[in-house]
């Protein structure tokens, strides 16, 4: 409100003493003599005041462009500004956010509508804001934060940085609580002593991978495509001359054999008459059945691929000039449809994973030697 009086405290400063070098014969002592009504130019500087006070931010300003929509008889949009005083704004403090958000970004007065100029919607706003901050208790906003717990997310990117592995987060934790779409707030996400026992649950079977677990039972797990997949043409990553597949990264837990199966789709066979191609890591797998078969595979991250190889052409070599296009549309039937990983079988170690790798970082020059306590470095101090 200050700079809004400087101005008229400036012009009122100026226009008073030229109005006295009118009267040459004014001296310094009796500056009022060039006036000729003295009480009624403080009576016009007063006014002008008042008038800087109301334009910018008053209630005459709401009166002339607000009210005229957001009143008792109209009620647009549910807000009866008439009712509300503008000079005890903690009355209605939460309304009056609103109305101070809708001024800042320019939405209220709406376009097409009258509307003041910018400079003066923003000293409105400005004072608004003011009046909101000093009519909030002290502390208002001082709220003691909630215990802040990762979500399932940032548990499975925790574990990645940490452990250098992999996990499906969601076959071993429920679902995280959201709170306006975020499931990454504090309010929303609770602590329960069933959630703390899930996460327990989770960390020992995580520990147990990464580690690797020799008493590991066999599991299977399926890699399914997503729906509406087109399988008619090459697919990025697996092998040129194929077309479809799927391509599926997978943790191996030891060292061990695992057995494969490849589901299709329609065709005599399965495949629309096409032969299977099945990849570990890039490189062919032979087997006399590649739908179903056993594999010996290190333990850690591998990469299986699964395509299809049609008997006639191939998909990727010309299809430009292929005749199993129509109106530029692949139409080969058939399709990979799942990847099953069952194991594993016959475990013959942990092996050198990533992960293990990232846990166990000093080892021994010579195994068979007598143990010696030597220092280690830790993960953190390697950094």
């Amino acid at each position: 409100m200050t700079r809004a009086i400087a101005p008229i405290l400036a012009v009122a400063t100026i226009w008073i003493p030229q109005s006295a070098i009118r009267n040459p014969q004014c001296g310094i002592r009796n500056p009022q003599c060039g006036i000729r009504n003295p009480q009624s130019a403080m009576r016009n500087v007063k006014s002008a005041m008042l008038i800087g006070d109301a334009q910018p931010a008053g209630r005459q300003l709401l009166d002339q462009y607000c009210v005229t929509c957001h009143n008792q008889r109209t009620r647009t949009a549910g807000l009866t500004l008439d009712t509300m005083d503008v000079d005890h704004v903690d009355r209605d403090a939460a309304t009056w956010e609103k109305v101070v958000r809708k001024i800042r970004t320019g939405m209220m007065p709406p376009n097409g509508a009258r509307r003041p100029e910018r400079v003066v919607l923003d000293r409105l706003a400005s004072e608004l804001e003011t009046r909101l901050d000093q009519a909030a208790p002290p502390g208002a906003g001082l709220t003691t934060p909630a215990l802040h717990r990762l979500n399932r997310t940032e548990y499975a990117n925790a574990i990645r940085d940490l452990l250098a592995l992999d996990v499906d987060v969601a076959s071993l934790l429920p679902p995280d609580a959201s709170s306006e779409g975020f499931d990454n707030l504090a309010d929303a996400l609770g602590v329960s002593p069933t959630l703390i026992q899930g996460y327990v649950s989770a960390a020992l079977k995580i520990s147990r991978r990464a580690v690797g677990d020799r008493t590991l039972t066999s599991t299977q797990v399926t890699f399914t495509a997503p729906a509406g997949l087109s399988q008619d043409r090459h697919l990025e990553g697996l092998p040129l001359g194929t077309r479809g597949g799927l391509l599926v990264h997978h943790t191996f837990p030891l060292d061990a054999e695992y057995e494969f199966s490849v589901a299709g789709g329609i065709g005599p066979i399965g495949f629309g008459g096409a032969t299977l191609d099945v990849t570990l890591d890039g490189e062919q797998v032979v087997a006399t059945n590649p739908r179903s078969f056993r594999v010996a595979i290190t333990a850690g991250p591998h990469t299986i691929g699964a395509a299809l190889v049609d008997r006639v052409r191939s998909a990727g070599v010309d299809e430009a000039y292929s005749d199993f296009r129509n109106n530029a549309v692949f139409t080969p039937p058939g399709g990979v449809q799942s990847i099953t990983v069952i194991g594993p079988f016959h475990a013959t170690g942990v092996g050198d994973t990533p992960s293990r790798r990232q846990i166990f970082t000093c080892r021994p020059s010579n195994p068979r030697a007598a143990p010696i306590v030597v220092p280690c470095r830790t993960a953190t101090s390697r950094h």
